[in-house]
């Protein structure tokens, strides 16, 4: 139940976020709403707050592409 209610604030701040930031940037508020769901799925999942945070963001996937792209750009063949 816990979650449930987590995943809901979430939601509410979300839309929240999105309509302060319509007035600001239509383009970014748009772009939040677009992925709200997805943004919501690693609250759903009930992950502990530290891996929610890492999970929550590309970052963690865009380090591993680009440290792989340095690796792949020194092969020779």
């Amino acid at each position: 139940m816990e979650i449930v209610q987590q995943g809901q604030r979430a939601l509410e701040g979300l839309k929240t976020t999105a309509a302060w930031l319509q007035r600001i940037s239509p383009a970014a508020a748009a772009s939040l709403r677009e992925g709200m769901e997805e943004t919501l799925t690693v609250v759903k999942l009930g992950l502990p707050e530290l891996l929610r945070r890492t999970f929550a963001t590309t970052n963690p996937v865009e380090s591993a592409l680009s440290v792989a792209a340095k690796v792949m750009a020194r092969v020779k063949r």
